[in-house]
């Protein structure tokens, strides 16, 4: 019998999604084991599909602002390495899987870790859709707040379906309609795939959530300057940095126009 256990993973949702958990999803492929163990966030236990799953400390997942690529400012090292040391005790009592059958994996515990791309097995995240004639608008901190504001201004002066949503690392919390939910800490990321899944069209800047949305085969409008792994047919990526904002509006009504006129 053979036993994958990856993680403990205790950094960012964005570094899980576009790095950890395609980089789970392509072990699992190769390596083929007959148990996969994971160890995360407890909120983000949704996914990792057919995976038993052990929940790191839900201090961590808490403090959002304290996770930092794949790792967490209050965790050094030494404390990250006793984090380990739990979830394999935890494996062996059980699992009682042989030490040469237990193969352990994670991200380097460092900031901006890497995995190369032909590593990294993105898939969809098996949600029932619920479409719904929402535009959401996902105000990401990867673009500046002036024109975060700008562009939300725009969208709700000319759509009365527009939904802003996001974690605490996304602008304008006074419009976040998950910041309002008193059980944000458990579900606000499957509240966000949920959105995403049911929208008809997700707005952000480029980052995880425009990942995610192709995912989950939503059309959505991104834009900035960085890396972008996959890019649908549905979808229209603009690979500019500091766009004028009137360039950027009249592009997104264009693109809603498009879709509306599709769907």
């Amino acid at each position: 019998m053979l036993l994958l256990a990856c993680g403990p993973y205790i950094g960012s949702i964005e570094s899980e999604i576009l790095l950890f958990r395609p980089f789970v999803y392509w072990l699992q492929l190769v390596l083929k084991p007959n148990i996969t163990v994971v160890s995360s966030h407890y909120n983000r236990e949704f996914l990792y599909e057919n995976c038993s799953f052990f929940p790191v400390y839900e201090d961590l997942t808490r403090n959002e602002f304290g996770q930092i690529g794949a790792t967490h400012s209050y965790i050094p090292v030494k404390d990250y390495n006793l984090i380990l040391k739990k979830f394999k005790n935890h494996i062996q009592d059980t699992f009682r899987v042989q030490k040469d059958f237990i193969y352990y994996y994670n991200l380097s515990y460092v900031k901006n870790p890497w995995i190369p791309l032909y590593k990294r097995y993105f898939t969809k995240i098996n949600i029932i859709p619920n479409k719904k004639n929402q535009i959401l608008f996902i105000p990401n901190n990867t673009e500046k707040i002036d024109v975060i504001h700008n562009v939300y201004n725009s969208l709700v002066s000319r759509y009365n379906n527009i939904v802003c949503c996001g974690d605490m690392k996304t602008y304008l919390p006074e419009y976040n309609i998950l910041l309002k939910d008193s059980t944000y800490f458990q579900n606000v990321y499957i509240n966000m795939i949920n959105l995403i899944t049911d929208a008809k069209m997700v707005i952000t800047p480029v980052s995880h959530w425009s990942v995610m949305a192709d995912l989950q085969g939503t059309p959505s409008f991104t834009w900035g300057s960085g890396s972008y792994p996959m890019l649908s047919n549905k979808s229209k990526f603009i690979n500019i940095k500091n766009i004028p904002v009137s360039s950027l509006t009249n592009m997104i009504e264009q693109f809603i126009g498009e879709k509306n006129a599709n769907i």
